[in-house]
């Protein structure tokens, strides 16, 4: 058998065909429009969904950061203040210069130049980043007593 069975509306002859077959709009009438012309339009609306779904994201995400430096004004330790982002951390890091960093801020931050952020110095590659779970402890219960991360953007 070569693989196409005899209901297949394409045979082995014509496949070099299906192509044109494929995209060749039937007859329609007024109003009409055709099965690629409809996928399009899906596509379209799919992707104007996604798109606004990002845009809100983006929106949470930038409330969420003016709730962290209003807060990081007022009543943080600065012990949990990024001294690269200016934010409360989240994922604390120890770098290799022994400060420690938001995980994403040291992260962008060797990428550009192989430095320490704090004393200038050069950075050994690769750079290791060692969790800091005690100070990522602190912070947690420090943003608990606060109302938790969701109470930030209320402040």
């Amino acid at each position: 058998m070569d693989g196409f069975e005899e209901s297949d509306p394409i045979s082995a002859s014509d496949a070099g065909n299906s192509e044109e077959r494929l995209f060749t709009p039937g007859p329609r009438g007024p109003g009409e429009i055709s099965e690629k012309e409809l996928a399009i339009q899906r596509a379209n609306e799919e992707f104007a969904k996604a798109a606004a779904h990002a845009e809100q994201q983006d929106q949470e995400m930038a409330l969420m950061r003016r709730g962290m430096k209003k807060l990081a004004m007022e009543d943080v330790p600065p012990e949990m203040i990024c001294p690269i982002s200016n934010d409360l951390m989240k994922d604390p890091v120890i770098c290799a210069d022994g400060h420690t960093y938001e995980r994403e801020a040291i992260q962008k931050w060797i990428r550009r130049k192989a430095s320490s952020p704090m004393t200038n110095q050069r950075l050994q590659e690769p750079v290791q980043l060692i969790p800091n779970h005690a100070l990522r402890s602190l912070i947690s219960n420090f943003v608990d007593s606060k109302g938790g991360w969701g109470a930030l953007v209320d402040q």
